[in-house]
């Protein structure tokens, strides 16, 4: 008996569904968006803006932004020296001079400081300095990841030929805050930061064994 195209096209699409490999999802695209200009006036800051102080003067901060209130608005100002925020933006740039890791963002500097990053002047013009690397937070991910291999090296930068400064173990939880090709950037449980590659790591805790 023979089928009909149509019949022979409905049964090979129905045995590909149930039978066929699992589909592969492509991760989203990190879109980093160009703040605005110092001195741009907007009306009103976004609702999800943090309230930051440096001696008496008020700024609000959002996405890597700092704003002052005036007259007329809200006014896209210089970062000031001394403010600290909780987090610093995707796609900020990290490098290592002189042996101290330094993040910069649209012109401004961050150290790591109690409580989140620190505004500082701009470092000595690198000489010799590890390459810069963009952190940009995977969108593919949940933030934290935890070791699948019974000891995992971490390295401070995302390469086999960078330094291992740290070793961690399967199980271990890894808070992810960037990526870089195949590595992820992570806080590890002693609250030091490296880079480890992302397929010894797994999304879930692995079994005991």
């Amino acid at each position: 008996m023979l089928f009909k195209p149509t019949a022979m096209l409905f049964t090979l699409t129905l045995y590909l569904l149930v039978n066929g490999p699992e589909p592969v999802h492509a991760a989203r695209k990190v879109v980093i968006k160009k703040p605005p200009r110092r001195g741009t006036v907007v009306v009103t800051v976004p609702s999800s803006h943090r309230v930051v102080r440096v001696g008496k003067t008020r700024y609000y901060f959002h996405d890597g932004v700092y704003y002052r209130k005036k007259p007329r608005g809200y006014v896209v100002v210089a970062p000031p020296r001394g403010a600290v925020v909780v987090g610093i933006p995707q796609g900020c740039k990290r490098v290592r001079v002189g042996g101290v890791v330094y993040y910069s963002w649209s012109g401004a500097w961050y150290k790591k400081a109690p409580g989140g990053y620190i505004v500082v002047q701009a470092p000595p013009e690198p000489s010799g300095a590890e390459p810069v690397y963009n952190v940009a937070t995977p969108a593919a991910t949940t933030g934290k990841a935890y070791v699948d291999v019974h000891l995992l090296n971490v390295r401070s930068g995302p390469g086999k030929p960078h330094a291992v400064t740290a070793t961690v173990r399967k199980g271990d939880l890894l808070r992810i805050k960037g990526s870089e090709n195949a590595w992820l950037y992570v806080v590890l449980p002693s609250g030091r930061f490296g880079w480890v590659m992302g397929k010894f790591t797994r999304g879930t805790p692995p079994a005991n064994g």
